[in-house]
């Protein structure tokens, strides 16, 4: 009779109950002991993991290598509890608080199902089958009669932070094997080998006297009904706070000095900032994104004052350089964001009144002018974008880095990207990253001009070409905590990663200035309905890769967890541009009407005209008036 392909959740469950009061007394019963035998149709192998307070002190696996019996679970337990007794933790500690230690310990259990061969004539053919925190991977090698198994659970992976590789996995597992480092074809002419991939049912706890809860990829919790104006607002100051804990000491010690800067990107895993100081275009970008919360009036004068606080602070540290860290305008990003974060700042006075102080000001002034040189001389697209963007928010001032028809010339050339060279891949892979740039200079190239310069046309073609690969608007199962995401690489398993909020920044700026969505016709409000559709999934994407909830509680540190965004739904590292480009996403679909009901279509006369000029339009040689409304403009 043919075994289940997939554990039996209801056995797996008592099995977790079972598991929980061995690790409680650090003692797994006898193999002899009728207690000992626990039976678990379906599962080929199980994977062990003891926390303490988040660190991993205990693992220990059983992976027969074909139906397994019902002694499994003993097995696993007992190996992770005799590993977890020589950890230095319990090790130390009085023999009779080391009996109780169990108590303290939470539990995680991967049951594996039937492993499954991945085809292919080498490992990358085997990765690119791997859906990474889904699968196991498992090498067998050897003739019957010797045979051996090399395994690598999810949960392993996943703790690890080593599942974005399942490449690199396959090669651990060769070297354990004691194979050779050669690729799979030639290993194949030594002995026979086969590579497999295994689903697994996952069980977990956030703490020793929580209850198990089904954990890791497949399992969604965020769904897009939840995702609304306040949960938005939630999710971007949660975030900043996040920023706020990852700086140094306002005064400075003997350790970091004052004026050292924002931390860097950081591993949940290692608990450690890499690199310990966040480069100078990564906290111009977290500037950017806290004052863009700092002028939104989606958020409360207290959320305000509070992004407001966190963006002076990472821009005065900005211009603090000690001599190990790099000059803070010697990049075109870091420019960009500097400009960008002064802008907004100089349109919302604090609570007495008071502009940005003036060493700031001064640093903007010089950030412009050295954009001003990179913009007509630059060749780098991503960078002309991002110089274009900072001019847009300067066109409308005497601030303004260019005049405005020379502005409108590089935005209308950039718009082109496409067109130049449409045969190449990499040119549509340049203008996907540099289109929310475009899609917020025209928003602000038109506001402060009043002249209709938005790309309507080419900004559709690009997201109609980006929503063909949103994920979870498909039958894949697989795609479940997926939805909302951007397959960016072309590759279906792997490609769905925090760069999708790129994509989604253009998706929330074209929602939220209404040239860019016209809504005359039916069909421009079939439009409008399913670019709201999207967006709210992207926004779901969003915050399903944050770390809140008892997902904090997995790891080492917490506090420095909460409330970060992953780079993705596999990988727990948490880098500062995508968690400041979550904030950016975030503010500007909250200026959308997301939440509205649809427009009707409006009546389109027979001889339209195009818009006239409003009365305080920027004129080349002019500035245009900053008004009370601005500031909720310019985000």
């Amino acid at each position: 009779m043919d075994t289940p392909r997939e554990p039996d959740v209801s056995s797996c469950v008592n099995a977790f109950l079972a598991a929980r009061e061995w690790v409680s007394m650090m003692k797994a019963p006898a193999t002899s002991d009728e207690a000992s035998a626990i039976s678990l149709p379906g599962v080929r192998g199980i994977a062990v993991m003891l926390r303490f307070e988040g660190r991993v002190i205990g693992g220990g696996e059983d992976w027969p290598g074909g139906v397994g019996d019902d002694r499994m679970l003993r097995r696993a337990v007992a190996r992770a509890i005799a590993e977890a007794m020589g950890d230095d933790l319990i090790r130390n500690l009085d023999p009779v608080l080391r009996d109780s230690s169990g108590q303290r310990l939470s539990i995680e259990i991967d049951f594996a199902g039937r492993p499954e061969p991945l085809l292919g004539r080498t490992f990358d053919d085997c990765a690119s089958r791997i859906d990474r925190g889904l699968d196991g991977i498992a090498l067998r090698r050897g003739y019957p009669g010797s045979i051996s198994w090399h395994v690598a659970f999810p949960s392993h992976l996943i703790a690890s932070n080593t599942a974005r590789s399942p490449r690199g996995t396959i090669e651990r597992l060769v070297r354990e094997s004691g194979l050779p480092p050669k690729d799979l074809d030639e290993l194949s002419r030594i002995e026979p080998i086969g590579i497999f991939r295994f689903v697994s049912f996952r069980l977990a706890q956030s703490s020793p006297t929580a209850p198990p809860q089904p954990r890791g990829r497949g399992v969604s919790r965020v769904i897009d009904g939840e995702v609304t104006r306040a949960s938005v607002v939630s999710h971007a100051m949660g975030i900043l706070r996040r920023f706020s804990r990852a700086l140094p000491p306002e005064e400075g010690n003997e350790a970091m000095p004052k004026g050292i800067g924002l931390f860097g990107n950081y591993s949940p895993v290692r608990d450690s900032y890499e690199p310990l100081i966040a480069p100078p275009q990564d906290q111009a970008f977290v500037a950017w994104a806290a004052a863009a919360v700092a002028v939104s009036p989606s958020f409360t004068d207290a959320d305000r004052a509070e992004a407001r606080a966190l963006s002076l602070r990472v821009l005065r540290d900005f211009i603090e350089t000690t001599p190990t860290e790099s000059r803070p305008l010697d990049t075109v990003p870091a420019m960009a964001g500097v400009v960008c974060a002064i802008e907004l700042l100089i349109q919302t006075p604090d609570s007495d009144g008071m502009p940005p102080p003036e060493d700031l000001l001064e640093t903007a002034r010089l950030a412009r002018e050295k954009l001003t040189e990179r913009l007509m001389r630059g060749n780098n697209i991503n960078e002309r974008a991002l110089a274009s963007l900072a001019a847009a928010m300067t066109v409308g001032t005497e601030r303004r880095m260019v005049l405005a028809a020379e502005l409108r010339k590089l935005l209308v050339s950039l718009w082109g990207l496409p067109k130049q060279d449409s045969s190449r891949d990499s040119s549509r892979d340049q203008f996907i990253s540099i289109l929310p740039w475009l899609v917020l200079s025209d928003t602000h190239y038109a506001r402060a001009t009043g002249e209709p310069s938005v790309h309507t046309t080419e900004a559709h073609a690009a997201m109609r070409l980006l929503l063909l690969v949103q994920a979870g608007f498909s039958e894949l199962v697989s795609e479940t905590d997926l939805r909302g995401g951007f397959r960016l690489n072309g590759e279906r398993r792997a490609g769905v990663t925090s760069q999708s909020l790129r994509p989604g920044l253009a998706l929330a700026g074209m929602l939220a200035h209404g040239g860019f969505m016209p809504a005359e016709t039916p069909e421009d409000i079939q439009t409008i309905a399913t670019f709201r559709e999207r967006l709210v999934a992207l926004l779901r994407f969003s915050q399903e890769l944050t770390m809140t909830g008892d997902l904090p509680l997995f790891f080492r540190n917490p506090k420095r967890v909460e409330g970060g965004v992953r780079e993705a739904l596999w990988d727990s590292d948490q880098s500062v541009p995508a968690n400041a480009m979550a904030v950016l996403v975030d503010v500007t679909a909250l200026q959308t009407d997301l939440w509205a009901p649809l427009p009707k279509p409006a009546a389109v006369p027979e001889a339209a005209t195009t818009s006239s000029e409003p009365e305080h339009a920027a004129k080349d040689g002019e500035t245009v008036p900053e008004t009370p409304e601005t500031p909720s403009r310019h985000e």
